[in-house]
């Protein structure tokens, strides 16, 4: 898988796989031309779709991975010129695949897809997989006929019965392995039972988990989270200088006070910590939703960080907050009355920002708010305009 968002990629970064004679691996197919979806024989036409679901579903089974068509490679396998292939109606395409792959697999798994202009008539198309968190997936042959596919190196083989009994097993554990690390966080700096705690009331806490932290042996070094870091300004609590600890590096508000808090581990998770979140007026203390804003504000930074320490499978984002009993979310809309939470700690719902950029950013915060404002009992969300600009209702 190329380590950038999906929409981010470009012609130079296949030119440059290309120019390094890269090999296919667990998460990274070239095809010189597209799948021959539209045959007029059916017999061929239905081998294209088996090879289609087969491709597809032993990456999502696996790790994810991107395939990239309009890549021509040597004899060896290895990437060796761009070839592109003629420009089709880019969501017509992404449908009809979606398409098949919902009829032929299951469960079902969708796609996206990115074209990439070569000359003004042809272009190259990769197509992104995601790890699944639904995995093992069979594709559906004829005859009631059923087969796991998963990835071993370049090669796509059929998963045996321990193989896929491990997989439902390992698709289980992951999920709630990651789910426990975020809990287990949040609570032991709510307690201060195993981490130093977060100073002043209130708090937020963001965590960016990459699969592979889980579920293979990543091990980033030190010195190259510290380097690519280096130029990270936080939005909030800029204070503090990057240093190692046993878990990876950190950086935290310099004084006898830690009100925040980043720390990267060498499992490639990053976790911000923000305390004394809640703001005072006269005698009612209240949550401010730019306080929010300012710290999703850093996840685009993070994840473009992120891959580029060599982070390729999919993350999830999460957002949480403790010490919220009763306290104020403040929308400050004068018609409606003041929404409050109805828990001290709060965790939402896990978002996928496997390919987070500037363009997308928008739907993620439009996501934590909606949830936020659903969580202090509002009927209606704060608005989140097209260029991530957070307007007041």
């Amino acid at each position: 898988m190329i380590p950038k968002p999906l929409m981010s990629i470009m012609l130079s970064d296949l030119q440059s796989l290309c120019d390094a004679s890269a090999p296919e691996t667990t998460t990274m197919e070239f095809k010189e031309q597209l799948y021959l979806l539209e045959l007029e024989k059916a017999e061929g036409k239905r081998r294209q779709v088996e090879e289609l679901c087969k491709d597809v579903s032993s990456l999502a089974n696996s790790r994810g991975g991107d395939i990239i068509f309009g890549i021509a490679e040597d004899s060896d396998g290895k990437a060796e010129s761009v070839k592109s292939i003629p420009s089709i109606p880019h969501d017509d395409l992404q449908r009809q695949i979606n398409t098949l792959l919902r009829a032929n697999i299951d469960p079902p798994i969708s796609i996206t897809l990115h074209s990439i202009p070569v000359t003004d008539e042809t272009v190259t198309i990769v197509l992104r997989v995601d790890q699944s968190t639904n995995a093992p997936h069979r594709v559906k042959y004829r005859d009631d006929k059923s087969v796991f596919w998963r990835r071993v190196g370049a090669s796509c083989v059929q998963m045996d019965t321990r193989e896929i009994h491990e997989s439902f097993k390992a698709n289980d554990m992951l999920s709630d392995r990651i789910k426990n690390f975020v809990h287990n966080r949040v609570n032991g700096v709510t307690t201060s039972s195993e981490l130093c705690p977060i100073d002043g009331e209130g708090a937020i806490f963001v965590h960016l988990i990459p699969f592979d932290a889980f579920s293979s042996t990543v091990r980033l070094q030190r010195e190259a989270i510290m380097e690519e870091f280096s130029s990270f300004t936080p939005t909030v609590g800029g204070a503090g200088r990057w240093r190692k600890n046993v878990d990876g590096v950190c950086r935290q508000s310099s004084g006898s006070e830690t009100h925040f808090r980043i720390q990267i581990y060498t499992n490639g998770i990053v976790e911000i910590a923000l305390g004394g979140v809640l703001a005072q007026n006269n005698s009612e203390k209240y949550l401010h939703p730019k306080t929010c804003m300012d710290i999703l504000e850093m996840l685009v930074s993070c994840v473009s960080r992120m891959r580029n320490l060599g982070l390729s499978s999919r993350i999830w984002f999460f957002f949480s907050l403790r010490e919220m009993m009763g306290q104020v979310f403040n929308t400050f809309n004068h018609y409606e009355y003041d929404g409050k939470f109805d828990r001290s700690t709060l965790f939402l719902p896990e978002v996928d920002v496997s390919d987070l950029c500037v363009d997308s950013f928008p739907a993620v915060a439009r996501l934590v708010f909606d949830e936020l404002c659903s969580a202090a009992g509002y009927s209606t969300s704060l608005r989140v305009d097209d260029d991530g600009k957070l307007h007041f209702r």
